[in-house]
């Protein structure tokens, strides 16, 4: 399977944002466009707003800039 429409998710700081602008870029590059984009905000209870959004757009992929404390 391919990743024709990748969509990202990435923890609001620099580090996530980053992740995302350079994925974003590099995906670009290619001639390939985000299906979705989504900045979640760290130590919700729930994220279920944010994967419901960003499964809206049908992504056939999910590229996720996060990381553990």
């Amino acid at each position: 399977m391919k990743a024709l429409r990748p969509a990202f998710m990435a923890i609001n700081n620099a580090a996530g944002i980053g992740s995302m602008d350079a994925f974003k870029r590099a995906w670009q590059q290619t001639g390939g466009v985000l299906a979705s984009e989504i900045i979640y905000e760290p130590g919700k209870f729930s994220y279920e707003l944010e994967i419901s959004q960003l499964l809206k757009a049908k992504p056939n992929v999910v590229v996720m800039g996060a990381y553990a404390p």
